[in-house]
């Protein structure tokens, strides 16, 4: 019986030979198939979440985008124009600025964008905003959460706070302003040392007069 197996497998092993060409050939797919069922049963978790080529995450890159106008996180609706007011650190006052720009990134911040104003010499109150007293001096390129964003109005229908201030435009306004303080100052003080010289003048001719009819 044992001899009559070893015949059959012999035959069944040519047979196989001569499909495959040569019995190199034969033993290395018996090979192969022999570790297939070893690695198919050898740790079946290993082989289903393991993969040849891992996977990785797509990447998303951050993006910013632009509003005219925007619900923040507190239900409060801002615009582009609106004037706002932030709170120092150091002293704790109020200081007030134009929104130039409103953003939001791919994290869900929320962004202001201001244009800086500054109370001129006509403000009653520098911490109290006045339009009519208050005008544009530093565009700002920091990002301000609107958080730390209070609103005071929306923007006022005067020229200068409907215009686009860009950072250019604020540096021309304010060195515009400061050259006419200076003059401002420089005629206050002339008219002060013409008058001072006049009177001058005036003391002394009235000096020689009295001399003259003395």
């Amino acid at each position: 019986m044992a001899k009559r197996c070893t015949v059959v497998t012999t035959l069944w092993e040519q047979m196989l030979a001569d499909r495959l060409g040569t019995v190199k050939d034969y033993t290395r797919v018996r090979r192969t198939l022999a570790n297939t069922l070893v690695n198919k049963y050898a740790n079946r978790r290993t082989s289903l979440f393991k993969s040849n080529r891992p996977l990785k995450a797509p990447r998303r890159k951050a993006t910013i985008r632009t509003h005219d106008s925007l619900w923040d996180t507190e239900g409060r609706l801002f615009r582009l124009g609106d004037i706002v007011s932030v709170l120092d650190e150091d002293d704790g006052l109020p200081y007030f600025g134009q929104i130039r720009g409103i953003i939001t990134d791919t994290h869900g911040g929320q962004y202001a964008v201001l244009n800086w104003l500054i109370p001129m010499d006509t403000a009653f109150d520098a911490h109290q905003f006045d339009a009519e007293h208050f005008a544009h001096a530093i565009a700002d390129e920091t990002f301000y959460p609107f958080e730390v964003c209070s609103f005071v109005q929306t923007a006022p229908e005067l020229p200068a706070y409907q215009r686009e201030w860009t950072p250019r435009a604020c540096a021309e306004e304010q060195l515009r302003r400061e050259m006419s303080e200076r003059l401002a100052n420089l005629k206050a003080i002339a008219s002060e040392k013409l008058r001072f010289m006049d009177a001058s003048i005036t003391a002394d001719g009235s000096q020689s007069t009295r001399v003259m009819i003395a």
